[in-house]
Formats: C-alpha cells, structure tokens, sequence
C-alpha cells in the first residue's frame, strides 16, 4: 500500500514537447490522484514555439486540477522551476521533467522517506543518453564538488521530493532570463540551512521527444562563468579569509588541496635535498633546475626520448618496446603545446595523478564511507614510494585510468569502464588484469539483475588496448611478443615462479649493517612483495570479490620474475591494499606509528632518487 500525502504539486517545466507532454501529464495526473488527498500538476510552458501549450488546454477540459503556466519567450529551465514552485500550493512539491526521461512510478519509493527528510532527491541510476553527455555530467559533478561540496550527487537530476516551506526557505536569490545554475544555488542554499536530505536512485529512460540542449558549447560556456559568479559572491559574502578555512575543510576541496599540498612539498624538498648533497651549478632557472633533477632513469632514458625519436627496431632504442605507447604519445602531444617534451612529461605525469587521487579517494568513499576514505588516501600519498606520482613516470596516469576503470564498472556504466580500462592497458601491461576483474563484476551485478548481457561487450576494450600494442610488436619486429625478448635480453628478466624472485631479494639483502643495495634491492623489494602477497589474501575476507581478482592477479604478474625490480613503486598501482590500509586506521596506534614511519622513508628515498640513485626502485 503507497503512502499518502496531504496535499502535494507536481511542477513539469516545458519547452518544446508537443511529442511526449500529453502522456506525461496523463500518467502523473493518474498517480497523484491516487495517492494525494489534494493535488495540482502544474505545466510550466517556457516560451515553447510547437504546440505544447495547445496540448496542455486541451487536456485541461478532462483535468480539472491541471494548471498551465506560461512565459511569453524561453526565459530558461531555471526560471521554468521558479515560476513553477512559486505557484504550487501543495505541502509537498515534486519536480519531474516532461520529457519521458522519468517515470512518475519512482515515486513510490520516495514516499516512505517524507517522515524522515525535508527533501528526497533522486539520483539516475544509470543515463539513459549519449556517452558523451554522460561523461559532460561526471566532469561537471566533479566540477560542483570542488567548488560548493553539495550533499547530492545529481544535482540536475529532475526528479525531486521537497517541502513547499524548504523551498520558501531557500529559494534561489540570483534571477535571470538565462538561471543555468538554479538547481545548484538552490541545493548549495539548502544545505547551508541545515535541510535534511535523502538520495534515493531512479531509472532514467531515453528522450521520447524534444532535444537536449544542455551540452552545446554556448550553453556549457554561459554555465561555467555563472558557477564562478556565484562561488565569488559567496566569498565576497563570506569574507575571504573566512572562505579559505572553510574552503580548506570541506571535503573535496580539502582532498584536492591535500594532494596538491604534499605535491608541491615533495617538490620543495627534492630541490633542496639536491642542493644539499650534489654540486649545483652557479645560476639555474627554476625551470630548468627543477625538471633537470627529476629526468632520471626512465623518464630520461625512454618515455622523453620515446616522444622525441618514436620506437625503432635497430640498436639500444629497441629496448624501448618493453615501454607501453600511450604515455610517450601523451608527451608527444604535450610537448607540441609546451615545446618542452620533459616538461610536458611532468605536466602530465602530474596532473594527471591529482586526477588520478581524486578517482581513489572517490571510489574508496563510494565503498567505505568518507573516514574510511580519508585514511585510504593517506596511505597512498605517503606510501614511500609515492614520490612516483611527483615524477615523469606512468605511475599517475596508470593509477587514474585503472581506479576510474574500477568506479565507474561499480556504478554499472561500462562503457566508459571499458574505454578506462582500455587506456590503463595502453599504460602498462599489467593493466590487461583489469579484464578478468571486471569481468567479475559485471557478473557480481549481473546477478542482482541489474545489467543486461549486452553491456559486457564494452569490457573488450580492455584487451583491445593490449592487441594494439602487440600488433605494433608485431608490425616493428615481427613478433607480437618482442617486447618479452627485451626484458629478457636488456633487463635480464623473464617469468619465474613468485617464491623464486622473493627468494632472489632475501639473498640480496647481506650482512648488517645494511649496505644501500641491501635495502633498496633487498629489504624494500621483499618487503613490498609480502605487503601485495598478505594484501591479496586479506582481500579475500575485506573487500569486494572484483577487487580481489584484481589484487590477485597484479600481484601475480608483477612476482612472477626471476628477479624483482621497482616492486615498491609497482605496489602503487595495488590501489586496493590502500583500501585495507585504510580500513585498519580505525586503530589509533597504527595511524601514530604508521603515518611519521612511512613520511620519513618517503623522504629519504625520493632525496636518494633526485640525487641520482635508486634507479630500480
């Protein structure tokens, strides 16, 4: 039996929607007359030019509670709303679009949630639109989080539950013919009053008519320059001093500047570390001194000198096949805008790794809450190797297509999964692991009824990256494994048993006291090699079943080698042993220890690195 609601308006903004806004209104009009002591649905005509209006009159000679709203000329979806809600006399209000991108039956699970919640905000489950107006969606979502830290995740899902009053309360100050950010001034302002809100997920179907027009150019454009209007009036409001506290503790612009902060420390201390125990020449720009001292080993003997020469088969520079291509074309491409191949590696290596943190940290509260996230990301970023992501390295960007991969497969959006992963597979080899984990998932989903068999096709991208790297293989060489040949002939390395490797790292380790190689080629090899071995186990009792596979198999690839190199810097892209790192923060005592530990050890290799040693680490 559904709930009952005293009184309740139904609000359906419309422009242009002569082919779907007559059975919208009749399927509404029959839903809330059986659940609404008193009701209204109110079409808002905004400037339509077809025949929406002319269809709505009609409807109202057998819809005697059906009230038509009109603006003379488009004055915007925003100002569609506004008028809308001004008018509705209900004690509740429910925003739906007329477009037959939503069905009035998701009702029904919001109603149960009114006893509890101001405001029932509807979340789409899975877009029923283009690629890429999903992918214009995650970014902007994004974009919001940083800039106003809303407490939904959908703000521009049209399908909202809310209070009359909540909206008499926090209704909307800016007023404008063109309002593209009403829905985000409206839930910024109803979170800063304290309004209780529930998420609630809804299915979203594909446009039955009419055209969506909020991806053009003109429209994104006019959008991004009313965010940054109403963020600098809320400063101004605010006070700047005050607004950059509170900036610094809201939770994604908190992330983003913690990244960012033990990002431009690391870069700080590696320039004076280096000046302190190498010899400096006299006068150095800092954009030549900087670059120069993290161009080591194999940013400086093959991912730069990839992007400027390309792969060839003759001499030492075929050794450079045992590199994936897609970050070299990166700083290819990069280096056309910046002119500077080196700089453009670090660019991108950079950015991209900010990107990349901000995905973990995500994905990490998607599964375990904010806290549990918090921790997570900690972990990762003062792991001591973690210096990586400072460098022109693929740890960065490997790190954020696998970790976006991975989320959105968990929000069942696998194309773009598929695309992620294909990318991660073009970044390193072992990014094919990515497929059976997936794999693994989409089953896990499939289970609870919640994908349909087709979807599974997109996951081909990812070993379709790995085959356009072994037909390049085949094209230059001859063979689509040649770049095993290199490993084995230049790095002296080729598939063994784990225990083989581990084995070779205990021999490597000496007699105490410990000599550098001792430690780097020793210790911190066999050590990282446990921590992937437990955590691959341990999974198996903490974390879901696709992260698991994915542990599993990483962890597998990279210790079946007769001798481990880089596996330190390897266990970066073991994303889900931060997960656990994260978990087991809740113990005080390990953060205490753990945290001062792991920030000393990254100090003193990343000083090591710059100065020129530890090239395998």
């Amino acid at each position: 039996m559904k709930a009952r609601v005293n009184s309740m308006s139904v609000v359906l903004p419309a422009f242009n929607e002569e082919a779907v806004i007559a059975q919208t209104v009749i399927a509404v009009y029959d839903y809330v007359s059986k659940i609404a002591d008193d009701f209204e649905v109110i079409v808002v005509n905004d400037g339509s030019t077809d025949m929406t209006a002319v269809q709505v009159r009609g409807l109202q000679k057998d819809l005697p509670k059906l009230v038509l709203l009109e603006h003379a000329v488009n004055r915007g979806y925003g100002e569609a709303l506004r008028t809308g809600f001004n008018a509705a006399l209900g004690e509740w209000i429910l925003q739906m679009d007329s477009d037959g991108q939503f069905r009035i039956e998701s009702l029904d699970a919001f109603l149960p949630e009114m006893a509890n919640y101001e405001m029932v905000a509807g979340y789409r489950e899975k877009r029923a639109d283009a690629r890429y107006r999903a992918l214009l969606t995650w970014g902007y979502m994004s974009l919001l989080n940083l800039l106003f830290d809303l407490p939904i995740r959908d703000v521009g899902c049209a399908f909202k539950l809310f209070k009359r009053r909540t909206w008499q309360l926090v209704e909307p100050i800016i007023e404008s013919r063109d309002h593209k950010i009403f829905l985000v001034e409206w839930i910024s302002r109803a979170k800063e009053a304290g309004i209780s809100i529930k998420e609630m997920p809804v299915r979203h179907y594909i446009r039955a008519g009419g055209k969506p027009t909020g991806a053009k150019a003109e429209v994104v454009g006019a959008m991004l320059k009313q965010l940054f209007n109403l963020k600098t009036q809320n400063m101004q409001k605010m006070g700047w001093f005050r607004w950059v506290r509170r900036a610094a503790t809201t939770e994604y612009t908190g992330v983003l500047l913690t990244i960012v902060g033990v990002k431009l420390v690391i870069f700080v201390i590696s320039m004076v570390a280096f000046a302190m125990f190498n010899s400096v020449p006299d006068v150095q720009p800092l954009g030549v001194f900087l670059p120069g001292i993290w161009n080591r080993w194999d940013t400086l003997y093959w991912y730069v000198n990839i992007a400027d020469n390309g792969y060839s088969a003759d001499g030492n520079q075929a050794n450079g096949i045992a590199f994936m291509p897609l970050y070299p074309l990166l700083i290819r491409l990069g280096g056309i805008v910046i002119q500077n191949n080196l700089w453009s590696a670090l660019w991108i290596a950079n950015v991209l790794s900010i990107l990349g943190l901000l995905m973990f940290y995500r994905l990490a509260r998607y599964e375990f809450g904010q806290r549990t996230a918090w921790w997570a990301l900690l972990a990762l970023i003062f792991f001591p190797s973690a210096y990586f992501f400072n460098a022109a390295y693929t740890e960065g960007p490997f790190l954020l297509f696998m970790v976006s991969s991975f989320y959105f497969a968990r929000r069942g959006n696998w194309q773009w999964a598929g695309l992620f992963g294909g990318l991660a597979a073009l970044t390193r080899i072992v990014g094919i692991i990515l497929w059976p984990a997936l794999v693994v998932e989409f089953l896990l989903q499939r289970r609870d009824k919640r994908q349909s068999w087709g979807e599974i096709v997109w996951l081909l991208a990812i070993p379709g990256g790995l085959a356009v790297y072994l037909l390049y293989n085949m094209e230059l060489f001859g063979f689509a494994f040649a770049f095993m040949q290199q490993l084995d002939g230049y790095w002296q390395k080729h598939f063994a048993w784990p225990w083989v490797g581990l084995e070779s790292r205990w021999q490597a380790i000496g007699p105490f006291p410990y000599s550098s190689d001792s430690i780097l080629a020793g210790w911190a090899e066999l050590i990282a090699g446990i921590i992937l071995i437990i955590g691959s186990v341990w999974s198996l009792v903490k974390l879901r079943l696709s992260y698991t596979i994915y542990l599993a198999g990483l962890s597998f690839m990279l210790l079946s080698t007769n001798v481990l190199q880089s596996t330190p810097r390897y266990l970066l892209a073991a994303f889900p042993v931060f997960f656990l790192m994260g978990i087991m923060a809740k113990f005080r005592l390990l953060r205490v220890v753990w945290l001062p530990f792991s920030i000393s050890i990254l100090v003193l290799f990343m000083t090591y690195f710059v100065s020129g040693g530890g090239g395998t680490f």
